[in-house]
């Protein structure tokens, strides 16, 4: 057990529960644990590394659930239920029960397998629905097939977890998601900021879908707020790293040449007046914060 987990705590503790939910050992006549009879080759009952082991506790998992906690991984470490329900939508007006109560079963297994926690559950019973009127793209408008919900909110056990559902997804099926997830969190034009801890949120997801000016537009707002609350430091802090998302950013290959105050010019040849607005309003945002903090 110790040369398979390499001493890793976390490791050696999914091994053992790995073997429990297997059913590999046995209690013995003299009191000690051993391999249940018929296992005649315990290597195969464990797993060379950590990430092969989550790997084959996800294939435990259909199709769907899999696809599910890949979208729970992108969400972030810590998500809700309604965020989860809304990207899962798939532009319905309305999310019908059936589809509420497959998503908490997914939720409620992955909770039992150990890969996620509920960490709150309460709140009035919610109903998952933008209607004005009109129906869903199937034409279905019958309110009583609307899901109803309690809100509830889970993170991932461990980090790891949630790295290795990241792992298992291609780079641009990642960029695609983000773009899905802050489009219906936060819709396609930008807001006023008035929940701080939800718009760093959306600006993470806007930033790794690859949209400099939807991320750079938030960030413009973010720093507004800051400054409105006196944090000058953080207003600074937050703004820097907005702009060393421009720095990072590579359109494809190709785009290590030159570069203009540490910016590709492939970059910036591929964005609009207004993005490079945005951009230089957050130079300006910075130089002004400093000037003021001495």
């Amino acid at each position: 057990l110790y040369e398979q987990s390499g001493g890793m705590p976390y490791f050696c503790h999914e091994i053992v529960g790995n073997m429990i939910r297997k059913d590999l050992l046995e209690w013995q006549k003299d009191g000690l644990v051993r391999w249940r009879s018929g296992i005649t080759d315990c290597q195969k009952a464990l797993h060379s590394n950590m990430n092969d082991l989550l790997l084959n506790r996800l294939d435990d998992f259909k199709s769907d659930g899999r696809t599910l906690l890949q979208v729970c991984a992108v969400l972030g470490f810590e998500f809700s239920l309604t965020e989860l329900l809304k990207v899962q939508s798939r532009g319905r007006r309305r999310i019908k029960q059936k589809q509420v109560e497959k998503v908490e079963g997914v939720l409620a297994k992955a909770d039992k397998e150990g890969i996620l926690v509920e960490i709150f559950q309460g709140g009035a019973n919610k109903t998952l629905s933008e209607s004005d009127g009109e129906g869903d793209e199937d034409g279905d408008d019958h309110a009583n097939e609307t899901g109803d919900f309690a809100e509830k909110s889970y993170m991932f056990r461990h980090a790891i977890w949630r790295n290795c559902l990241l792992g298992t997804m291609l780079e641009e099926r990642k960029r695609e998601l983000h773009k899905t997830i802050a489009t219906k969190l936060g819709g396609t034009d930008i807001q006023e900021v008035a929940e701080p801890r939800f718009a760093m949120k959306l600006f993470g997801h806007w930033r790794d879908s690859g949209d400099l000016g939807k991320a750079t537009e938030l960030a413009l707002n973010i720093g507004k707020y800051l400054d409105g609350l006196l944090l000058l430091r953080e207003s600074i802090t937050f703004c820097t790293s907005a702009i060393q998302v421009w720095k990072d950013f590579r359109s494809g290959t190709g785009d290590d040449g030159e570069s203009v105050a540490g910016i590709s010019i492939k970059t910036l040849d591929n964005v609009t007046p207004h993005q490079i607005s945005y951009l230089a309003r957050l130079y300006i945002s910075v130089a002004k914060n400093y000037s003021n903090i001495r």
